[in-house]
């Protein structure tokens, strides 16, 4: 493990003043199991796991087996670790937790996105990736409309609106509820977890105000217009931040 670490460690390095063409880009898989050693090479599922795992693996990435991490969490530092869930590896049969190595952790919007791509992209069958794709640039675009736009004063009633409140000192961000759009009821988890995902994520980020779990599910299985959303997510960011 650390000498997976330390090759990444040391190809970033080499790759921090190299044109694109003269980078080099690895993904490392490890797994821990027994192996048959045969006439100089070796065979078994210890070493079919292992590059089931390369396959797996983002460039710049280590992807471990849950045995491996289990051996390490203690010993090692391991950087960022996000899970991978259990996907199916070809021509195994066993399906078992996977983690993969992340050089750092997310910093940005941009980054912590394309940590959740990388957990769905594996968490789902191959036909849903684009599927996967556009939901997570939905989410994006929804969550621009609502910061971006400025409040809308209020000019029908002289009594003071929630707008006239302080607000926060930072963006305010919403992640709207996916839609189940498989038609299986019993995959209904799949989007909610989804968004329930992204809000954990996203609220990590110093420099986001992110509108909670329970105002947002509000919105669940209903046809509604972005900017409506917007006005009334942002009465509930100010009631929020003033209690």
């Amino acid at each position: 493990m650390r000498c997976a670490q330390q090759l990444q460690a040391q190809f970033r390095i080499h790759n921090a003043d190299k044109e694109a063409t003269e980078q080099i880009h690895v993904r490392i898989g490890i797994h821990l199991g027994d192996i048959v050693q045969k006439e100089g090479d070796v065979f078994g599922d210890g070493v079919n796991i292992a590059s089931r795992l390369q396959g797996l693996a983002e460039p710049d990435t280590i992807c471990i087996s849950h045995v491996v991490y289990k051996e390490i969490e203690k010993k090692l530092s391991l950087g960022m670790v996000v899970s991978l869930g259990r996907p199916k590896l070809k021509n195994i049969a066993e399906r078992f937790q996977v983690h993969a190595l992340l050089p750092e952790a997310p910093t940005g919007l941009r980054q912590t996105l394309r940590v959740q791509h990388l957990k769905l992209s594996r968490l789902v069958r191959p036909v849903h990736h684009m599927m996967v794709a556009a939901l997570v640039l939905v989410a994006g675009i929804i969550a621009t409309v609502l910061y971006s736009s400025p409040p809308i004063p209020s000019t029908q009633s002289s009594t003071p609106s929630p707008q006239s409140l302080p607000l926060p000192d930072k963006p305010s961000l919403a992640v709207l509820p996916f839609t189940n759009i498989s038609g299986d009821p019993e995959q209904e988890y799949f989007s909610d977890g989804l968004t329930e995902d992204l809000i954990t994520d996203l609220s990590k980020l110093s420099n986001l105000f992110v509108i909670a779990r329970n105002s947002v599910f509000t919105y669940k299985g209903k046809a509604v217009k972005a900017e409506e959303v917007r006005k009334e997510l942002v009465d509930c960011s100010v009631n929020n931040s003033t209690n």
